[in-house]
């Protein structure tokens, strides 16, 4: 409990004020980068309300991405939101895990809207959906669905493989993925979650996903938190 503790007073307090995008060296392992440009450095988190559930877009400079979208009948909003900022395309658009409330609007905008948003590459890791119909058959059909469409792009925009230590580069802005999908037999999708470290060189954001008390007692642990 108090290892737990000490992991959530270190990486919750958000850093969500605008703020300056440092510099910072490329790491090769598990790279991707952006095609934004680096005439605006300054960045945008937008936590937007979504009722129950999660979305984020963060932008920074001409490089625009979503971390999760709430539930499926959020679709329009998030959309909409999306657009009145000056988004047209997403460059990335990251699944924490696959519940309804993070990725059901995800899969409304690919089934109902794909041509009305640009998504240039989609990050997730997700399991088989045998084992969601084992350890919570209610989200099964979720997954499902939103695995068939998403089988539906081009291989290209799938990365599908998100693991621990997996970076992401949008301009100057570094995303980790902290975690590797944890399979745990308590809250067993909540804390399947992948956690990123948005991190600018001077703040940092965490998106934990749903990643419940086993999970980041897990995760503390791993962060090498004693």
């Amino acid at each position: 409990m108090k290892r737990f503790k000490r992991f959530l007073s270190l990486f919750l307090p958000f850093f969500i004020v605008l703020s300056l995008c440092g510099s910072m060296p490329m790491e090769a392992k598990g790279l991707e980068k952006s095609a934004g440009g680096n005439d605006l450095d300054a960045l945008e988190v937008h936590f937007i309300d979504v009722g129950q559930g999660d979305a984020a877009l963060i932008k920074c400079g001409d490089a625009a991405m979503l971390i999760d979208a709430g539930e499926n009948d959020q679709g329009t909003l998030v959309q909409n939101y999306i657009r009145k900022q000056g988004v047209k395309s997403l460059d990335y658009l990251i699944v924490t895990h696959p519940h309804s409330d993070h990725a059901g609007a995800l899969y409304d905008i690919l089934k109902n809207r794909s041509d009305e948003i640009e998504i240039n590459r989609i990050y997730y890791s997700f399991a088989p959906v045998s084992w969601y119909e084992e350890v919570s058959p209610k989200d099964a059909n979720m997954v499902r669905n939103l695995v068939e469409e998403l089988n539906k792009l081009p291989e290209d925009k799938l990365r599908d493989d998100v693991s621990k230590d997996y970076k992401i580069m949008v301009d100057n802005l570094r995303i980790t993925a902290m975690n590797d999908r944890y399979q745990l037999e308590t809250d067993p999708v909540n804390n399947s979650s992948i956690t990123y470290m948005v991190d600018t060189g001077k703040k940092k954001v965490l998106f934990l996903g749903d990643m419940s008390y086993d999970g980041g007692a897990r995760l503390a642990r791993e962060s090498g938190d004693s």
